[in-house]
């Protein structure tokens, strides 16, 4: 579904990606980790169409995407949600959601508004709740709501447990694998939260100085140390 080959790319004159190749299979869930400061967020930009490389190439589905900007990267399925949730928070729940429709622009119906409910409970019970007015983990899952309005066919996630309490962190990993199953929805999500990468992912990179260190199932990367090695956990 998405693949993505020697990509680099940076801010002003510095370089954060140096030649990253990944690929994630249809209906996969992937989990990127890595710390503070090693190119996880500005991947998830490059794959969003925020920041475009300065060289590699990225296919969805076979179509090269590479120079497309966020809005047609969208129309190509491609949903993300940003880290810090970017909720809209003098906005109702109901009012956040209807953005994400606006997004799609037409395909979406009433019946994909009570389907997306339906994953999120918490948010049913309080549709005309400000979103200012959430905890972090009901924002997270309302910002993770918002961008399955658009009935997108790969969801970008970024650092989606920050500062988000824990017990809410493993709801909306369960959250996630729920949705995966459900829809088949390809899933990439950039994280220094192990745990919670490791409740959803069924494969993990992981992202050191910009590039691609190791990869395996969580399992496989605990066994081996890698994840002690360049996680410290």
């Amino acid at each position: 579904m998405l693949e993505v080959t020697d990509v680099v790319a940076g801010y002003g004159r510095g370089v954060v990606l140096q030649g990253v190749s990944l690929s994630v299979a249809d209906g996969e869930i992937l989990g990127v980790l890595g710390r503070n400061g090693m190119g996880k967020s500005t991947l998830i930009r490059v794959l969003a169409g925020l920041l475009r490389p300065r060289g590699g190439r990225l296919r969805v589905a076979g179509v090269d995407l590479t120079k497309a900007p966020a809005h047609v990267r969208s129309r190509h399925g491609i949903a993300v949600v940003p880290q810090g949730r970017g909720v809209f928070g003098d906005l109702s729940v109901t009012e956040n959601l209807r953005l994400g429709r606006l997004a799609a622009g037409t395909r979406v119906t009433e019946d994909r508004h009570r389907q997306v409910l339906e994953y999120f409970p918490r948010l049913a019970e309080r549709p005309r709740q400000r979103a200012g007015t959430m905890s972090g983990g009901e924002q997270q899952m309302l910002a993770i709501a918002r961008a399955l309005m658009a009935e997108p066919r790969i969801l970008l996630l970024d650092e989606p447990s920050d500062g988000i309490m824990p017990v809410l962190v493993r709801q909306i990993a369960d959250h996630l694998r729920a949705i995966n199953r459900a829809e088949g929805l390809t899933t990439v999500v950039v994280e220094q939260n192990v745990p919670m990468v490791a409740r959803m992912a069924s494969r993990c990179l992981i992202l050191e100085g910009g590039t691609i260190v190791a990869g395996g199932t969580p399992d496989e990367l605990a066994a081996s140390g890698e994840i002690e090695r360049h996680l410290g956990v």
